[in-house]
């Protein structure tokens, strides 16, 4: 088992190759810098509960056995006030801007499709960003 519950990474946080033989526990951790899991192998459940990812976190080719939880794990957040532009599929220079800010630059071919009520999808090639209204923010 491994407990980074509540941690903080302050720089990149690499776990490239790791091998858990059982459970990963990361829930409400911060990553500041790049978060690494490929080829991560976790021989249980790898819990991301509340988790705050700063920069990109990638898990390609990770193994996990059991589940997956990453349930209010957030990049960061925004003003309610743009939920108006989401919901007619668009986004604004001034959003653009605060993913740049975050370091998540959105090319020219960025798409919005709202999923349901408060919950719209931004894809932009290969990533898929996820955005929700939460106790009066985005």
């Amino acid at each position: 088992t491994a407990e980074f519950q509540e941690a903080t990474f302050k720089k990149r946080g690499s776990f490239n190759r790791a091998r858990i033989e059982e459970s990963a526990f990361f829930n409400h951790a911060t990553f500041w810098g790049e978060a690494n899991f490929i080829s991560a192998r976790i021989g249980g459940n790898a819990e991301f509960n509340g988790a705050e990812f700063k920069q990109l976190a990638t898990f390609n080719s990770a193994q996990i056995e059991g589940a997956a939880f990453f349930n209010h794990a957030y990049l960061f957040t925004i003003a309610v006030k743009f939920k108006d532009d989401l919901n007619k599929g668009i986004i604004s220079e001034k959003l653009k801007n605060i993913f740049k800010t975050e370091d998540y630059s959105l090319s020219e071919n960025v798409m919005v499709t709202k999923e349901k009520d408060d919950k719209w999808r931004i894809t932009d090639r290969e990533k898929i960003y996820i955005v929700k209204k939460e106790e009066g923010k985005l």
